[in-house]
């Protein structure tokens, strides 16, 4: 019985090893067609990325000198801001006299059209 129990156990030994080890070839080629496919793809996409990337660098750039204009200009606004409220101050302190006298000053100096028709000139019109 030992004898025929060891043989027994070697056969099957043999044909589980034999069963294990002479398994079909499998193919593999549309696996790696399909993994030349992708890798084409990556490599595509790793070259739009790449031009995206030099858009961006340049759409910042842009952004960074706009942003530096908005700055410039909200400061300029600033400035006229103040300098345009400090001329009302000024405005707002003087009397009705320095007032009169300030525009008498400014506007007789200049030269005015004569026999104009304006109702604001008082010459030429007849609502005397």
């Amino acid at each position: 019985m030992n004898t025929r129990n060891t043989l027994i156990l070697g056969l099957a030994g043999v044909i589980i090893f034999y069963l294990l080890y002479k398994q079909e070839e499998f193919d593999t080629s549309s696996y790696l067609n399909r993994i030349a496919d992708l890798e084409k793809k990556v490599d595509s996409l790793h070259s739009q990325n790449e031009t995206l990337n030099v858009e961006l660098k340049t759409l910042e750039n842009s952004l960074a000198r706009y942003d530096k204009e908005v700055d410039s200009l909200e400061n300029s606004i600033i400035i006229i801001k103040r300098r345009t409220d400090e001329k009302l101050r000024n405005v707002s302190n003087l009397t009705l006299s320095e007032l009169q006298s300030f525009f008498t000053e400014r506007y007789n100096s200049s030269s005015t059209p004569t026999g104009t028709n304006s109702p604001t000139s008082g010459e030429g019109s007849d609502n005397r």
